[in-house]
């Protein structure tokens, strides 16, 4: 009976680990299941979500998903500044943007985040900076990034389909704003 005890208490203890995640080396949380590192930089008040283990120049729907539970968790921890890079997000998670309340600088690179994203994230107020490398965002976007009066900056890099007069147009519904737009 004690064996069968502790040996239950051990499966219990790996099954947390693996699906809540592990303290890392670097300090961050290892989502092995998801394929998620989770890092936390106090110092620059940053959340990093990456991808364990992809590969550049990796297809978007071969990397690691963000789902729902996850963003909740990044939601909880309140970031100012927030990064995610070779993530694919569930549809479920992208919609959770706009409770991100205190954000005010987001980057996704190499993401699958597109239109949809964007009308998510402009609802939040406190956001000063948007970094897009490698989305799918779209002309569609443009109206939306019109609307997000307190941005400081606006960078749009290689995104799914931006007309190359969409950097002037930018500047020009939002003139206080930093924008950069590659293509």
């Amino acid at each position: 009976m004690k064996y069968r005890t502790i040996v239950l208490a051990l499966l219990c203890t790996l099954f947390i680990c693996l699906e809540i995640g592990s303290q890392n080396t670097e300090g961050g949380l290892d989502y092995r299941s998801l394929g998620l590192l989770i890092d936390h930089d106090k110092a620059a008040d940053t959340i990093k979500v990456s991808s364990k283990g992809a590969v550049k120049g990796q297809s978007i729907t071969k990397t690691s998903r963000v789902n729902k539970e996850v963003l909740q968790r990044v939601i909880a921890k309140h970031p100012r500044k927030l990064c995610f890079e070779m993530i694919y997000f569930d549809e479920e998670a992208t919609a959770l943007f706009d409770q991100l309340s205190d954000l005010e600088e987001i980057t996704l690179i190499n993401t699958n985040v597109g239109d949809n994203a964007i009308r998510h994230l402009s609802k939040i107020k406190s956001l000063k900076g948007i970094t897009v490398i490698n989305g799918n965002i779209t002309d569609e976007s443009i109206f939306t990034f019109a609307q997000m009066t307190e941005l400081e900056y606006l960078k749009l890099d290689r995104n799914l389909f931006i007309p190359w007069t969409a950097d002037r147009l930018l500047q020009k519904l939002l003139p206080d704003t930093k924008v950069e737009v590659s293509i």
